[in-house]
């Protein structure tokens, strides 16, 4: 894991703006599964990348001004994949005795 997001210019014609923002929004709750399973094999590393990763993909979708529709809900899911991952962080946390970053 990088913790980085390819941006659509990157992808070299590989998809659209209609395609990218869907997908991208797909992978932050892929993001959410992945860190949760990490974190029960005990890797809170990856599981930070991923919520790291998700915070910083949900700060950029605020910036944009969803009409109610599909597209909509798929941002709102955004929301609870970052505090299921919050969440994750703080109760493994308390496991460890540790402060989450």
């Amino acid at each position: 894991l990088e913790g980085r997001l390819l941006q659509l210019q990157e992808l070299n014609g590989f998809g659209t703006h209609s395609e990218y923002l869907p997908a991208v929004i797909a992978m932050a709750q892929e993001l959410q599964r992945y860190g949760v399973r990490q974190a029960g094999e005990g890797d809170m590393r990856s599981l930070q990348i991923c919520q790291r990763l998700v915070n910083g993909l949900n700060q950029q979708l605020l910036q944009f001004d969803f009409k109610n529709g599909p597209l909509r809900v798929k941002y709102d899911s955004i929301k609870y994949v970052v505090r299921s991952l919050e969440d994750t962080i703080f109760e493994l946390s308390l496991q460890d005795g540790e402060v989450p970053v």
